[in-house]
């Protein structure tokens, strides 16, 4: 929780500075790794549980995929039929969230860039999906089975959520996540010192939480 609120301080900072592509992928890749080592502090309770997991408990969390799978599609679909990504369309909001209005030029412009990711719903889509069967396999093969074999099978299904095992897809989305990063700081570079402080203020709500969150647990 520390690493993370000084992460959040991090962001802070950046906020009112020019920061490039590079910097912003810097950051990103530091709270992935936070993500992940917190993931890895949390298998001992799924290790615990997982003996235990019902097949209708599997069934329930297949159905969930199919859900969200169908509402993802839907979500691309109507995307599209008012010109626009769906990724584009969330990381916009996103922004907002972060800066407040922006202008339209400023979205103008973050679209361009978000144009030229590289960003493949089918690709993506595809790597949800086995994503997801990797897991409900783990999880069938799994039950019954001893602590040890548990373990390891689970921090291998921990380690894909975070980096793909198809190393064709693992160059696509290290090239689409540096482009990512370019659009977000080509965005941010046109922003004024109303939004940039703006985004100082949610940043530093974000930290004040996590802070809480872990002084409680202390």
């Amino acid at each position: 929780m520390p690493v993370l609120a000084d992460l959040l301080q991090e962001a802070q900072t950046l906020a009112l500075q020019n920061p490039d592509g590079a910097r912003f992928c810097a950051l990103y890749s530091s709270v992935l790794q936070r993500s992940e080592a917190l993931t890895q502090r949390a298998l001992p309770i799924a290790v615990a549980v997982l003996p235990s997991l019902k097949p209708e408990q599997l069934a329930a969390l297949a159905k969930a995929y199919d859900k969200s799978n169908r509402k993802m599609r839907e979500e691309w679909q109507d995307a599209r039929t008012q010109g626009l990504e769906l990724r584009t369309r969330k990381s916009l909001e996103r922004m907002e969230d972060l800066y407040g209005k922006l202008s339209s030029e400023q979205a103008r412009i973050f679209k361009d860039a978000m144009a030229q990711t590289g960003f493949d719903e089918k690709r993506y889509f595809e790597e949800v999906q086995a994503r997801q069967q990797a897991i409900l396999q783990t999880l069938e093969r799994l039950r019954g089975a001893d602590v040890a074999t548990t373990r390891s099978a689970l921090a291998d299904v921990a380690q894909r959520f975070y980096q793909s095992s198809n190393p064709a897809y693992r160059q696509y989305h290290e090239q689409m996540t540096a482009q990512t990063c370019q659009a977000f700081a080509r965005l941010h570079a046109q922003t004024g010192a109303e939004q940039r402080n703006h985004m100082v203020r949610v940043m530093k709500g974000y930290e004040n939480d996590v802070r809480i969150l872990a002084a409680q647990k202390d």
